[in-house]
């Protein structure tokens, strides 16, 4: 019986730590997303001549 529970519980502990790798994975997929959309934004800006930042040299 207490065999059992202790199993039982190991192999809980490993599905949250599983979890936990896949969750930090996913808010890193979606910080990389953010990233590529403010870069998108920048560019489409830059393109359109509305860059923010300010030009030395041209």
């Amino acid at each position: 019986m207490l065999s059992a529970l202790v199993t039982h519980t190991i192999a809980l502990t490993v599905e949250i730590a599983i979890l936990a790798v896949i969750a930090r994975d996913i808010r890193s997929a979606e910080q990389a997303a953010n990233r590529a959309e403010s870069a998108e934004r920048r560019v489409c800006a830059y393109a359109r001549g509305e860059s923010s930042r300010t030009e030395h040299g041209s």
